[in-house]
Order: C-alpha cells, then structure tokens, then sequence
C-alpha cells in the first residue's frame, strides 16, 4: 500500500552558512549534462538490479518485463529535455541518494518523480524522502516523507508525478544541502524502479500572482 505523508521528521536552527559549490538555483536539474554534474550521488547498497544513473530517454529498467501496465513500459520516464536520473529502488538494502548545495532563492522546491514496486511482502517499508543538511557538518535539518511503500505483497505504482512541490520559505536566504534520498531496508524483497527529474526552484503561486499584478496595479494607481 503506497502512503504520501508530507510529514517534517526533524527541524533544526536555521543555519548561516557558506559553500563553495552552492548556486542560486538548482544546477543540471534536469541530467541534460548526461550525467551527474553538480550533483553528489551515493548508493550505499552492494547488489542492485539498476544502478543509480542519468539514463536517456526509452533506456528499459533491469526487469522490463515486470512494468508492462505502467509508466515504466516503455523504459524510464523522462519528462523534461531527454535525461532522468533513475535507479531500481531495490537490492541488498542501504540508501540510494543524490544531493547539492544551493542557495535558497525562492519559497517551492518542484520536481517530478515516479516509482513502481513488486513486492514480496518481506522486510519493512521503504521509503522517499526528501532531506536538507547544514552544508558544513551534514547534520540533518529538516527530512520530508513524500512517500512511504509498505511491505505488503503486490504491486504499487505512483505513475508519473508532474511538479510534486516541498514548502522551502523557512530556508529563503540561507545556503542548505538538498538531498533526495530512497530508502531500501532489505536484501531483495521485490523489483522496483524510480526515477527523478526536473528539479527547481520556483515562486510560491501567490508570489507569481503578485509579481503579474504588480505592473497592472502600478498603472491603476497613476490613474
């Protein structure tokens, strides 16, 4: 059974802090680099079915055959230019991540994901999250659970998430690592695919309203 709960695990001061590699928006958000480039990316686990990868559009996942009746069919998503970074959600069990420095500019993180699971019904839930770390020392300020898959047997699939949104304003001017994070607790309790794409920053939608409005409201009141 597949549970979305946008619930804050943990939240610390807000930090003052300084990196070197921070931008002020999210740098190759989309893989069109072809690879990692301005990303750090990490898979803890020692056996997987897909590598965690920036792949090309129609690349099939490990076990194609198993995603006949979802978006994963015709091979990866990609929703934004012609890369995703995409893995197999699944293996020997650890953590699967990919994260950057950035400068917090505007109030929504946005992305689009997706995910397709055959489980087993074994071992515990695995979860995505999505964290943000004190760039200096990696401590954890603040971890959202976008969605949790628990352990029962059968399928569960999201179908591809367009502009999934995590409330940032809390962080606007200060410099913080965010880190996308798939946790697989164990040792191969079912197939799965994910990927991730289009990362940004964007305004919060009564931002963009009153940023439109702002000329129209000028021009009235010279009126």
């Amino acid at each position: 059974m597949l549970i979305f709960k946008p619930v804050v695990l943990c939240a610390l001061a807000l930090p003052c802090l300084v990196s070197l590699n921070a931008h002020a928006q999210v740098m190759n958000g989309s893989f069109e680099t072809g690879d990692f480039s301005d990303w750090v990316a990490t898979d803890t686990q020692s056996t997987v079915f897909d590598p965690l990868s920036v792949r090309p559009t129609d690349t099939p996942p490990a076990l194609a055959i198993l995603y006949q009746d979802t978006p994963f069919a015709d091979g990866y998503p990609v929703t934004d230019g012609n890369f995703s970074a995409s893995h197999g959600f699944d293996g020997s069990g650890g953590i699967i991540s990919i994260s950057q420095d950035v400068m917090i500019n505007d109030s929504i993180l946005s992305f689009d994901w997706g995910a397709s699971l055959f489980l087993l019904g074994e071992g515990s839930d695995r979860e995505f999250n999505v964290n943000f770390r004190n760039v200096s020392d990696n401590t954890l300020l603040s971890s959202i659970n976008i969605a949790t898959f628990e352990a029962v047997f059968g399928t569960q699939d999201t179908g591809v998430i367009i502009g999934e949104t995590v409330n940032v304003s809390d962080y606007i001017g200060n410099i913080v690592n965010i880190e996308f994070e798939w946790v697989v607790p164990d040792n191969a309790t079912g197939p799965a695919a994910s990927f991730l794409d289009n990362v940004a920053l964007i305004p919060s939608p009564s931002t963009s309203v009153l940023i439109f409005l702002a000329p129209l409201l000028s021009r009235r009141n010279r009126l």
